[in-house]
């Protein structure tokens, strides 16, 4: 498939999101070759997929975004590392339980997500 047909794909597939679903927010996420270097004010990318999905960004690990499709698995190791650092003493099943309740109160956020990637035809 042309770039171009892949691009009008993707725009399809974003437009029918956002239509069957106008109050979420649309949230780009950009892969970091696009903007490589700091050298220059804009950067050319390419619309990739877009999905729906939930995100978070934890206050304990306000650096980084989480999604419930890929990283649920991951904020719950980092949870339980942090878990065990501030409780040293605890018993695994202590922290393990206690992981659990700390990701029920995760607020994650329902968004459509866009992919802008490298462009493949430059």
């Amino acid at each position: 498939m042309k770039q171009m047909e892949k691009q009008q794909e993707n725009v399809k597939n974003l437009l029918a999101l956002l239509k069957e679903n106008p109050d979420l927010e649309i949230l780009p996420m950009i892969d970091y070759e696009v903007c490589a270097g700091d050298e220059y004010a804009r950067c050319l990318g390419s619309w990739g997929k877009a999905k729906i999905d939930s995100f978070c960004v934890p206050e304990f690990d306000n650096e980084r975004i989480y999604f419930k499709s890929n990283d649920e698995d991951r904020l719950a190791e980092k949870i339980y590392d942090r878990l065990e650092t501030e409780n040293p003493y605890s018993a695994p099943e202590v922290l393990s339980m206690m992981t659990e309740m700390a990701l029920e109160e995760i607020k994650w956020e329902k968004v459509i997500v866009v992919n802008i990637n490298t462009p493949d035809r430059y």
